[in-house]
This record gives structure tokens, sequence and C-alpha cells, in this order.
């Protein structure tokens, strides 16, 4: 007796014909989305090239980022460039590394006193690439903390892409990162920490 490769139940038959529906809606969705993204790669439309500033051509992270024994990967200290930001529509935010290689400007050296200095650790929820540096929760702390203490405040943003808490120990026992701060704060996201 020949086995027929169609199924003879009707059940079966019902069930191997939506799941074989289903693959091809997946596969008609998914395939869209894969050009879709290899497209976005390839033109680097994440990072924006702007005259006035100084960019690295576009989509290569390899240039913004250097290589650091303890953090892994670290932003290449004083550069400035554009990224595409998303909330709605598409904007274009500017994002600049202090002398530490952090996000934002530079820590007040020295340090005058009266000031509060808060360092904020964290992965790409604390560095914020997605909104202007003045809206990131660092400065918007900063702003708040200031008008309520009727002190400087200054809270530094030392988050990094995919840092994870032991990468942010590591920042803070990093050479030239003493710096006297009096509060830290470590952000982490329980999803991927």
């Amino acid at each position: 007796m020949a086995m027929s490769a169609t199924p003879t139940n009707p059940r079966l038959r019902a069930i191997r014909r939506w799941g074989l529906r289903g693959l091809a809606l997946a596969l008609g969705l998914y395939a869209p989305l894969l050009f879709f993204e290899g497209w976005l790669r390839q033109t680097g439309y994440g990072l924006q090239r702007d005259e006035r500033l100084m960019l690295e051509p576009p989509g290569h992270d390899g240039l913004i980022l250097q290589s650091d024994p303890e953090l892994g990967v670290h932003l290449k200290p004083n550069l400035r460039w554009l990224e595409t930001g998303f909330g709605g529509e598409f904007k274009r935010i500017e994002i600049r590394s202090n002398r530490l290689g952090y996000r934002g400007g530079d820590p007040v050296e020295p340090r005058p006193p009266g000031l509060v200095r808060i360092v904020c650790l964290g992965d790409s929820f604390t560095f914020a690439r997605e909104v202007k540096e003045e809206e990131t929760f660092c400065k918007v702390l900063e702003r708040g903390l200031s008008g309520r203490l009727y002190r400087p405040v200054e809270v530094l943003n030392f988050g990094m892409g995919g840092a994870g808490t032991a990468q942010n120990l590591a920042v803070l026992r990093g050479p030239d990162r003493d710096l006297a701060q009096d509060l830290v704060i470590c952000n982490f996201f329980l999803g991927n920490d």
C-alpha cells in the first residue's frame, strides 16, 4: 500500500492548508520588511550627514565608537553628529560626546564649591539617542534639582547602548572617571539586563 503525501483525514488537511496559508502570509509580510531593513542599513539612514558638524560617513558606528578593554566599546571623545530620531515624525537630533567619551558637555572643572554632581549610568535608555540632549532624563533631573535645591546641579549622562551592570561598574572604576560625584544613579531595564 503506497503512502499518500496528502493526509486523508479532513481535519489534518484543513490544519495543513491553514498552516501553509499562515506560512505564506508570514513570508509575504516578512520579506518586504527584510528588504526595507537592508535598504536602511545600506543607505545609512540613521546617521545623517551635515557639513556644519564633524560627522563620519553614514551608518558606520565604528567611526564614532572606539574599543575599550574594560567596556568593550565606548564613544570617541569630542564628537558631534546627527541622528534621525523618532516620536511620531522623523527629526534630526544632534548628539555630542564630551572629553570623557560620554553624551553631553564636559564636566565642570575645577569643581566649584557647592556643586552637586550626579552621575547617571545605564544603557540606551539613559543614553537616549532618540531625543535632544536637553530632553534626556539626565538634563530634566538636572533642571528640576537645580530649581529645588537652590544650588548648582550637574547631572552627567554616562549611558551606553547595550551596557549592563558589569559595564556600569567598570565605568565607575575606570581611569579618568573619578569626578568626585555626590550620587550615582544606575538605571537598568529588566527586559535585558
